[in-house]
């Protein structure tokens, strides 16, 4: 007995029907290599450091704050973990020993953190109806409560590392 079999059909895409080989997808493809390029992670770091130093700055000019070098430094580590798809937060001085994060998307869509001169990051978040807060322990990663947060709040491509 003899068994015949055929090969697995093959895909054909065209120019005509598929959108992204034509010239909108060739200029979205060319857009997103333009913006990956321009955007380096050196200026990520350097708007990350912007940020927070204003912040420092502000806190010092109005209120007469100074943040512990524990704080300041356990901020900018968190921050240069956060993945290209998390948008740099807001950054507020709350007290000598902490550091807010705030990332408002609008109505119910809420994250907050506080950093702190410790290994303990507090959070409080607003998506949908559903309130979440609580504090969670940060050694070096981001723990997989926060990460699982942005990701509520930004989804994207890349989960959050």
């Amino acid at each position: 007995m003899m068994l015949a079999v055929s090969p697995a059909p093959q895909t054909v895409c065209a120019r005509a029907t598929d959108g992204s080989q034509g010239e909108v997808g060739i200029k979205l493809r060319e857009s997103i290599a333009e913006a990956l390029d321009s955007r380096t992670f050196e200026d990520r770091g350097a708007e990350i450091f912007t940020r927070v130093s204003a912040a420092l700055h502000r806190a010092s000019a109005e209120d007469g704050t100074f943040t512990s070098p524990e704080a300041f430094g356990r901020v900018l580590e968190f921050l240069n973990l956060l993945p290209p798809t998390v948008p740099i937060p807001e950054v507020v001085v709350e007290s000598e020993t902490e550091i807010g994060l705030d990332w408002d998307e609008g109505s119910r869509r809420v994250v907050s953190l506080t950093v702190r001169d410790n290994p303990m990051v507090g959070f409080a978040a607003f998506l949908g109806a559903e309130p979440l807060y609580g504090r969670t322990p940060f050694t070096g990663e981001i723990p997989e409560t926060l990460r699982f947060l942005l990701r509520r709040l930004y989804p994207g491509p890349r989960p959050c590392r």
